[in-house]
């Protein structure tokens, strides 16, 4: 079962949002993961990866304020 931290707004309190808490081998395992992923990234040509970027935001705005 995952446990998450309840991130508030310290002027009164409201719920923001719910963070993860993630244990240590499970950090050390993102990070190596993520260090692989940037090394293929990096070999995208930049276009491409602003193709990608575009996308992706066209997919977040409309969810800002739920987000």
């Amino acid at each position: 079962m995952n446990e998450f931290l309840e991130s508030r707004n310290p002027v009164n309190q409201e719920l923001v949002g719910k963070v993860l808490i993630t244990n240590v081998e499970d950090i050390n395992t993102i990070v190596e993961k993520s260090k692989v992923a940037q090394k293929k990234w990096k070999k995208i040509p930049i276009d491409e990866r602003i193709q990608y970027l575009v996308k992706a935001a066209e997919q977040l705005i409309p969810e800002i304020n739920r987000l």
